[in-house]
């Protein structure tokens, strides 16, 4: 892309304006077209030059990523003399130019835009306060806003400094210190002519490293898939997708020590994806890191993926139970956690069929009571599951009330709350072609109590099963889904927006808290 301005042969134009051309196998470019930026009268894209442009378009920039021009124009509309707009790539063409606004255009003349991989912009202005002709600013976006700093000597002189562009890479300098290359023109005196180009390095703010480590578990009796695990090994050569916004950023293969360093930018959420022959597939997701100003300051960011070998394997996969607090169906904090581990399993893994569910209770309290609170658990789970985005095709559950204890804590024996606290669970199935998958109890299990307000919530007299409650969930996806074929808004479903805490309701007499 670049500018090209005054008469031409096959372009009969007066103002500049934006050609592109592309390089050909044999090193030769193919002949220039004018990239049309603005469009007709009516608004709508075209090839044609307009015939009533009295404007100049010019200095296009492409992002790294290829879905941005940025370009300056003295179109009439603007903030001032010269504004920097931008086009987003949509469909393959370029969609309608929007002005950057007043934080980044002035009255006066703004230019040279550049947007460097690290997301900071760069241009020229002689409207923000400056050191004299053309400075060069540099913009951080901070939410909605833009913060502009002026780059200040050496790089601004009391002449005209504009066109700053930056190299992706950053190199170790004598001094010790990780710097960024770049080139600029200015008409500074000192120079060889009018508009001289010089080269510069400035030191790099905080820099940003993930650092992935894969893992296989080392099993207490090998020849027992059911055994426990008793240590970790690095796996190599596991291949490791990096997607920054859901976007892939990244594939390469783990070392052999399992590891993997790759460059972050800030402020962008990542979703790490662990992949190898023999395993199944695990992911994990990494929070924004904030942005920092320290120069040179190392933030390293670290990531432990710890895979399963697949069913073909012959390796138990692990998956934990979840439990919860005294006559409470709510989902605690460390079942969140579980259930997060479990949902990200099933989405990465299509092969794991379906998901069987069965929730419990201690023997405290009336059967009738207990049953309803079992189901009332398996309910949270699955709308638990539901939430993060799991067909409900996937799931079924089920409440056992108190029959199926783990222990000899029965009607009329004297058991601890720890005791009890084993039994109030809800266990998991995960079926695949040719195999099940059975959930264990951890290595240990918090024993915690509810607060009032949650307890004795449940309703002895209601007796919709889950499955009801799954079936009720997709006929209202099926129902939803006439509906959007018919009218294109969208309505969210109400069972992913119930919270998991009901609200408090009286005990029934007959019962005892569970």
């Amino acid at each position: 892309y670049f500018t090209r301005c005054g008469s031409d042969k096959q372009f009969e134009i007066q103002y500049c304006k934006i050609f592109r051309s592309r390089k050909k196998a044999d090193g030769t470019w193919e002949p220039a077209q004018i990239v049309q930026i603005f469009t007709d009268i009516n608004n709508s894209l075209t090839d044609i030059i307009l015939r009533d442009d009295t404007f100049n378009i010019g200095q296009p920039s492409i992002s790294s990523d290829g879905k941005f021009l940025y370009f300056s124009t003295d179109k009439s509309g603007g903030y001032g003399g010269n504004d920097i707009y931008y086009c987003e790539k949509k469909l393959g063409m370029w969609g309608s130019p929007i002005n950057m606004g007043p934080e980044i255009n002035t009255q006066g003349d703004e230019m040279y835009p550049f947007r460097h991989i690290d997301g900071k912009f760069y241009f020229c202005s002689d409207g923000h306060i400056g050191m004299g002709g053309l400075d060069i600013f540099e913009a951080e976006e901070k939410g909605d806003e833009w913060q502009i700093y002026n780059m200040k000597s050496p790089l601004n002189s009391g002449a005209d400094d504009f066109g700053l562009v930056l190299r992706n890479d950053e190199i170790l300098d004598e001094s010790g210190y990780y710097v960024t290359r770049g080139f600029f023109t200015s008409t500074r005196d000192g120079g060889v002519g009018g508009d001289d180009i010089y080269s510069f390095s400035m030191v790099k703010d905080a820099f940003y490293f993930l650092n992935v480590e894969v893992y296989d578990k080392v099993l207490q009796n090998p020849s027992d898939p059911n055994s426990r695990v008793v240590d970790y090994s690095p796996l190599n050569n596991a291949t490791i997708e990096i997607y920054g916004d859901e976007t892939l950023v990244e594939r390469a293969v783990s070392a052999e020590d399992g590891k993997l360093k790759y460059k972050l930018r800030p402020n962008m959420e990542y979703r790490v994806m662990a992949s190898k022959p023999g395993y199944l597939n695990k992911s994990e997701f990494v929070p924004p890191v904030n942005y920092s100003t320290e120069k040179n300051k190392i933030i390293n960011v670290d990531v432990e993926i710890i895979m399963d070998k697949s069913l073909e394997s012959g390796t138990f996969i692990t998956v934990n139970n979840i439990y919860y607090d005294f006559d409470a169906f709510y989902i605690r904090e460390e079942a969140g956690r579980e259930l997060d581990s479990l949902s990200n399993l099933i989405k990465d893994n299509p092969q794991l069929i379906k998901i069987e569910l069965g929730s419990h209770t201690d023997s405290r309290g009336s059967y009738a009571y207990n049953e309803k609170l079992s189901q009332k658990r398996a309910e949270s789970c699955v709308k638990y599951l539901l939430s993060k985005g799991i067909d409900a095709s996937r799931l079924s559950a089920k409440g056992y009330g108190e029959i199926q204890l783990v222990n000899k804590c029965t009607d009329g024996i004297e058991c601890t709350e720890e005791q009890h606290q084993r039994n109030r669970r809800t266990t998991f199935k995960v079926l695949m072609e040719n195999y099940e998958l059975v959930s264990q109890e951890p290595e240990q299990i918090i024993t915690d109590f509810a607060p009032e307000s949650a307890r004795g919530v449940v309703d002895v007299e209601d007796r919709e099963s889950v499955d009801e409650m799954l079936k009720k969930y997709e006929d209202d996806l099926e129902d939803k889904s006439k509906e959007k074929d018919e009218d294109i808004e969208f309505v969210e479903d109400p069972l992913i927006e119930d919270k998991i805490i009901p609200e408090e309701k009286e005990m029934p007499e007959q019962s005892s808290p569970t």
